[in-house]
């Protein structure tokens, strides 16, 4: 399982294979590289599925102060 994570409007990307954490259950850590709105999107090519076909996650990252 492979994650892609960018910051709209595509200015900066990130993929990494996802760790197995549990039977099933996967994660990826990411540290966003400035504030704005995140887009992660997954591929799993065993099962077919596509980063263009996947359903994604919208993330909006903030600057703490």
């Amino acid at each position: 399982m492979r994650v892609l994570a960018f910051l709209s409007p595509g200015i900066w990307q990130q993929r990494q294979l996802a760790t197995e954490v549990g039977q099933g259950i996967y994660e990826v850590r990411f540290t966003p590289p400035q504030a704005g709105t995140y887009f992660a999107f997954v591929e799993v090519g065993s099962a077919g599925l596509t980063f263009q076909r996947s359903p994604h996650l919208v993330l909006n990252a903030e600057i703490s102060q």
